[in-house]
């Protein structure tokens, strides 16, 4: 399989940043190992400082996405809101980190890209 991804990133201050996400997907193994699938996923996410003694910060998101087993026709769309808080290290700022910083940015594939969960079938 293989997929596309496109993040676009918008820094109202150094410490606040508003990040939106896209990615398109397809691959031959998608449901029992044999099946051909077309993956889109996308979000949007806002994070900012919430204490400046420290860089701890907060962020709320919202994640889409479809996912269409296409020789099965089996489909199945999901749409998730998260909250949460994060620490950084190393870096003063989430822009500096953007820019300089060790940057750990996962795509959002689906459960199934690891094997944990057959939602779909």
């Amino acid at each position: 399989g293989w997929f596309v991804r496109g993040v676009g990133r918008y820094f109202m201050d150094p410490d606040t940043m508003i990040e939106a996400e896209v990615s398109y997907g397809e691959t031959d193994q998608y449901v029992d190992g044999d099946d051909k699938g077309e993956i889109w996923n996308w979000g949007i996410k806002y994070k900012q400082r919430v204490a400046e003694e420290m860089p701890l910060y907060g962020f709320v998101a919202y994640r889409g996405g479809h996912y269409d087993a296409t020789t099965e026709d089996d489909d199945g769309t999901e749409h998730a809101v998260l909250a949460g808080i994060s620490f950084q290290w190393g870096a003063t700022t989430l822009l500096q980190n953007d820019r300089y910083g060790a940057n750990l940015d996962m795509p959002m594939l689906p459960a199934r890209a690891s094997a944990w969960a057959e939602a779909l079938d």
